[in-house]
């Protein structure tokens, strides 16, 4: 499972709060798009939880190590393990956009 957060109004807040709001509903199967059925949302939703709160921790590692929201997304981009899977020029600006997304959420916790 790897970190997408496809939104600049990225929150991870609001999504720990969906994912109680999930796990309230007690379903016996997820279903998440593109993907198969899951049989075991608990610990899907587990699995992504700690996926989001890593993605974002490591994020603010590497603001604080390199300081320049520019060259943090580069890094990103540039480090980024999903080129076999969607292609280099596709997951370029996928990338970019799931860093912005946390950069400008860290922006937004400092306020």
């Amino acid at each position: 499972m790897k970190e997408t957060v496809p939104s600049w109004r990225f929150d991870l807040e609001a999504c720990l709060a969906d994912f109680e709001t999930i796990r309230d509903l007690n379903p016996a199967t997820l279903l998440y798009i593109h993907f198969e059925p899951h049989s075991s949302p608990e610990a899907l939703l587990a699995g992504y939880e700690e996926v989001l709160t890593g993605w974002v921790a490591t994020v603010e590692t590497k603001r604080e190590e390199l300081g320049v929201d520019d060259a943090i997304v580069e890094h990103f981009v540039n480090e980024t393990e999903m080129d076999d899977v969607w292609g280099r020029e596709m997951i370029r600006p996928v990338a970019a956009v799931d860093v912005r997304g946390v950069l400008d959420y860290l922006d937004e916790q400092g306020e």
